[in-house]
């Protein structure tokens, strides 16, 4: 009997560095929604379940990657449009933020892109998101930068995000959301 064949880590990790990319952005947006008095509790509790699926051992499955990316632009836009539907300002781009690859933008910037594309229907290719992917992960940031520390560092915080997230699960009162992945 021999083992199946193992699936292609790489394209999952590199689906999980752009999903870790994409909840930069949408945690950008409900930051500034929420110094706008708007908040969502769903966009709180995807944040929690979506961080949680890039910890090592949890999800090697690049469809269930793919749709948590399509879902994060999702959320991004529902809280665009809680900001529009109130009259409030949309945020910017912060200060600051020009380690940010010139091809995909600052998250928030990314976000937006792709998120008109996903409320007009229009379905994210698992090929286009593997491709993307590799201009949104540390590896990318190696190979164009000299300075690899500084790089590096923003992307040191997922481990500790995930983990964060996994423990936020366990304390708060179960809901069907948590649930779904405890």
């Amino acid at each position: 009997m021999s083992c199946p064949p193992a699936p292609c880590y790489a394209e999952v990790a590199g689906l999980q560095d752009l999903l870790v990319f994409t909840l930069k952005g949408l945690g950008t947006l409900a930051a500034h929604a929420r110094t706008q008095g708007i908040s969502d509790p769903e966009v709180d509790s995807f944040c929690l379940r979506g961080a949680f699926s890039t910890l090592t051992n949890v999800n090697f499955d690049d469809a269930r990657m793919q749709e948590y990316i399509t879902e994060s632009l999702q959320h991004h836009n529902k809280l665009l449009g809680k900001l529009k539907a109130a009259g409030k300002p949309l945020p910017s781009v912060p200060k600051g933020t020009s380690w940010f690859e010139s091809e995909t933008g600052h998250p928030l910037e990314w976000n937006e892109r792709l998120g008109k594309r996903v409320a007009n229907g229009e379905e994210l290719g698992l090929e286009e998101l593997c491709d993307i992917s590799k201009k949104t992960g540390i590896l990318h940031r190696q190979e164009v930068s000299v300075w690899v520390c500084c790089t590096a560092s923003p992307h040191l915080m997922p481990p500790a995000l995930a983990g964060s997230a996994l423990l936020t699960m366990h304390w708060r009162v179960r809901t069907p959301a948590c649930c779904m992945v405890c």
